[in-house]
């Protein structure tokens, strides 16, 4: 079934800005929650959403009131609620996988078994801005067509995205908000700012960092926190490129990114033996090396070469995976601010949910929030 604004079916493909002005009520809502000021909202009855996590509650859970996320550049924040039994997902989209995430949300909110008779699906869609690489645009797109594929009915409510989301300051484009919340007992989306981002943020972060795909994190019957097993390879030439700048970083990264654009367009380039810079076979790409730097990257690769024998073999021996822990709690009245147990083989020790600054982990971990 279609995607739906004000009753009617949304005519796609189209730019977020000719879509709110064939509708008058979305650029209302939209500069309405533009004009909103931040609130700072504290541990306490929140379970914060990473970037490739979703997750979806009901107004009867019994451990968190809000669910939130933020740091959205390009990324954008869908929230998809049903108006019949309340049920809320919030999720971080990265368009790493769009057509796969969009039934991920979609069925975290049909396995709420106490399905209402009456109500209808209300997706509201805020992040990105007007940047150069139109990675925001291109999001946009995803999201709005995935939606209007799925088998029922959305009614699209909120849709701040991209250039609807978007300032410019001295010739540069920025989002202006890049962080919502949203109370699943009163339905209320809010600009919002998380201070705390845990529990065990940065082993959360570290799952997304390795490619990891979209999951959902919460566990709505038993309300726990949960981080399926995941797995990762040592960084290649880490040494080289803690030793870099910032500057050096960047310029690699920006080589990195035109080279894809180039492929894309079946165009050719060749590699330097270090894989560490693209040298581009059109005379006007501005990526040729000086003759100096051709050298020094020669060099470089002549000084590793011996040690890339040594490190594939190290490399193979030292796939990693966490041990993995699990994070239980015990239940505490509504609205008080709940502790986790970190369960390890040996030995155990407590954190506080909402304090402890973490990681979710690449094993099975439970934390009732």
């Amino acid at each position: 079934m279609p995607l739906l604004v004000e009753g009617r079916r949304v005519r796609l493909p189209q730019s977020a800005g000719d879509l709110v002005r064939a509708h008058p009520l979305l650029e209302e809502r939209a500069r309405l929650l533009r004009g909103q000021s931040v609130q700072q909202v504290g541990p306490q009855g929140l379970l914060y959403v990473q970037q490739r996590e979703l997750a979806a509650a009901s107004p009867q859970d019994g451990s968190i009131s809000i669910l939130g996320s933020d740091d959205a550049t390009t990324c954008h924040i869908v929230v998809l609620r049903h108006t019949g039994n309340g049920a809320t997902c919030l999720t971080h989209c990265d368009g790493s996988d769009t057509k796969a995430e969009v039934p991920l949300i979609m069925s975290s909110i049909k396995s709420f078994s106490d399905h209402a008779p009456c109500g209808r699906l209300e997706v509201h869609l805020v992040g990105g801005f007007s940047d150069d690489r139109q990675l925001s645009q291109k999001l946009t797109h995803q999201l709005l067509s995935e939606f209007d594929r799925q088998e029922d009915d959305i009614h699209l409510v909120t849709l701040c995205v991209t250039e609807l989301n978007d300032r410019e300051e001295n010739e540069k484009h920025f989002p202006i908000i890049y962080g919502i919340a949203v109370n699943i007992k009163t339905a209320e989306i809010y600009r919002a700012s998380f201070p705390d981002r845990g529990p065990e943020e940065e082993l959360r972060a570290a799952r997304a960092l390795t490619g990891g795909p979209m999951i959902s994190i919460y566990d709505a019957k038993t309300e726990q926190l949960r981080i399926g097993p995941y797995s990762w390879m040592p960084f290649p030439h880490v040494d080289f490129w803690l030793q870099q700048d910032d500057k050096q970083i960047l310029e690699r990264q920006t080589e990195h990114e035109r080279r894809r654009i180039r492929e894309r367009e079946g165009d050719t380039e060749s590699e330097t033996g270090s894989r560490l810079c693209t040298v581009s076979t059109e005379p006007n790409a501005g990526l040729e090396l000086t003759e100096k730097e051709r050298e020094r990257q020669s060099e470089r690769v002549r000084v590793n070469e011996h040690e890339q024998g040594r490190c594939r073999e190290r490399e193979k021996q030292n796939l990693k995976q966490a041990p993995g822990f699990e994070l239980s709690a015990q239940r505490l009245p509504r609205g008080s601010n709940p502790r986790t147990v970190r369960s390890q083989p040996e030995p155990q020790s407590t954190s506080r949910a909402g304090a402890d600054r973490g990681g979710d982990t690449e094993s099975e971990a439970g934390s009732r929030l």
